[in-house]
């Protein structure tokens, strides 16, 4: 059984912006308007929404479904093929352990809050307060049902749009439930965003929409990072109805219970197991090509991987790299990365309630992945710890060792130290853990989706649209822009396309 404390853990924490009041599981109901239940965009954005949702442990408690019965067209994470919308009832029990209620049926009491899924529905329910969601392509609305514009049912496949509708419209739900101070935020009332051309906070009228995605052939890429933001942009690709495409999937590390809070490809069955199991489960059960390294990414280059397609184990075997996605979030790793010299080079990364996604064009007079992202000092935090220890007395240690889960194996390292031991490695993993910061499942998904629609422009359509390095989008006040990226005149790499080297990590 998981532990709701743990998985609302990092999205309950304190961060910028939010009162700290007493906080309340809300209701939301969620209203498909007709036509929409049988289109591709309609059970996206819905099925997306009930995922992020029901992840909002101590925010939400409660999710009603209001839909017209319609065949299943979309292949859901939690793998329920019966028909919509009576696939998302069992989302809760397989994301978190059933943690929140999912009902088809319309309750007693009045929601605290009713989205209209793709016009306002014209339904009456009592509720605090409103939303409504419109996606089509490669565009998202949300804002209030008077302010809703007139959208035919759509019949684009494009999951960006009604993925990043249902990340703006979670984003709502949890400003109005934790208390969001607004005199450093506010709430969306009219907001048009085109991922094709970066506009953000404009009417619906004046977004631009991007080509087609489905049937295009996506060349093989490297996703370093298996985590949040991993999981995201594994969900875009595996809804996108590609053609074909293949993903080298590289992280050896493990959900945990807080994971599942933003991780929207996993559910509670999988802590304790690798992060690229559940991604390549769902790529495959959508019929896109995938290989799963839980090694570290410098074993992995040492490496030579059986299983993988032979003309990317030919590249692998010539450090040739293609298309590299970077979703880790530590400064070495990231350092290991710019190593590998890709060809192009992608980061996704969060901070709180922004999202954020960077090309780097390997441009002599431009930033790298290297650039303000210096190595941890990862042998002195080790040292450290094992000074720590060794300071303590033995019922001292024993109580630190047995509150902080480490094993009989990092105990025995303490006192006898021998390299390459399960303890060391133990020892090292828990020393350069970083701090647990902030963060919630809407935020992850948005830097995905950001760094989705910048690896597509770029790969699938160059020179059709003119973008920036960087794209962020804040949720606070739901401001998106598109800005250069600056060099570091520190940066431990230096700057410029390099000639690849095997042993460049």
């Amino acid at each position: 059984m998981t532990r709701s404390e743990d998985i609302g853990d990092r999205h309950l924490r304190a961060t910028e912006g939010f009162w700290n009041a007493a906080l309340s599981e809300k209701t939301v109901r969620i209203v498909v308007a007709a036509g929409w239940e049988r289109s591709v965009a309609g059970q996206l954005m819905t099925s997306c929404l009930v995922n992020l949702l029901c992840r909002q442990i101590g925010i939400v408690g409660r999710i009603e479904l209001v839909a017209r019965t319609a065949p299943r067209l979309i292949t859901l994470p939690s793998y329920d093929e019966r028909e919509f919308p009576l696939c998302l009832a069992s989302f809760s029990q397989w994301a978190v352990d059933g943690k929140i209620d999912i009902s088809l049926e319309v309750g007693d009491a009045a929601p605290d809050f009713v989205v209209d899924m793709g016009g306002a529905s014209g339904s009456e329910f009592a509720t605090s307060y409103r939303l409504c969601a419109l996606a089509s392509g490669w565009r998202a609305w949300l804002g209030s049902p008077q302010n809703a514009p007139l959208l035919a049912v759509p019949e684009s496949r494009n999951p960006l749009g009604p993925f990043l509708a249902a990340a703006l419209c979670a984003g709502e739900i949890f400003k109005h439930a934790r208390g969001m101070d607004e005199r450093r935020g506010s709430f969306l009332v009219d907001a048009g965003y085109s991922l094709w051309s970066g506009q953000g906070k404009e009417p619906w009228s004046t977004l631009r929409d991007g080509p087609e995605l489905a049937g295009k052939t996506l060349a093989p890429l490297y996703m370093v990072g298996a985590g949040a933001v991993g999981n995201g942009i594994a969900y875009v690709v595996a809804n996108a109805a590609f053609k074909d495409s293949y993903s080298v999937l590289v992280d050896n590390d493990i959900y945990d219970e807080t994971s599942l809070n933003r991780c929207v490809l996993a559910g509670w069955q999988d802590v304790g197991n690798v992060k690229v199991d559940a991604v390549e489960r769902y790529l495959k059960a959508t019929h896109q090509g995938c290989f799963p390294s839980n090694r570290t990414l410098t074993a992995f280059l040492d490496s030579e991987p059986a299983g993988l397609r032979a003309d990317v184990a030919e590249a692998v075997r010539n450090s040739s790299f293609g298309i590299v996605l970077s979703c880790v979030d530590k400064g070495t790793s990231r350092q290991h990365i710019q190593g590998m010299h890709p060809k192009l080079l992608i980061g996704g990364s969060t901070l709180d309630m922004g999202a954020r996604t960077n090309f780097y064009s390997g441009a002599a007079d431009a930033a790298c992945l290297a650039c303000h992202n210096p190595r941890e000092k990862d042998g002195e935090r080790i040292q450290e710890q094992i000074d720590r220890l060794r300071r303590m007395s033995a019922e001292e240690r024993a109580v630190y060792l047995k509150d902080n889960a480490l094993s009989a194996d990092a105990a025995d390292f303490i006192d006898n130290p021998r390299c390459g031991t399960e303890g060391e490695a133990e020892l090292a993993a828990f020393a350069t853990k970083g701090p647990t910061l902030f963060s919630v499942g809407f935020v992850s998904l948005a830097a995905a989706l950001l760094s989705s629609a910048s690896l597509f422009q770029r790969m699938l359509f160059p020179g059709q649209v003119k973008r920036s390095g960087m794209t962020s989008l804040h949720f606070m006040r739901g401001g998106m822009m598109d800005s250069e990226l600056s060099q570091d005149e520190h940066c431990e790499r230096g700057h410029g396309v390099k000639p690849p080297q095997k042993l460049a990590l």
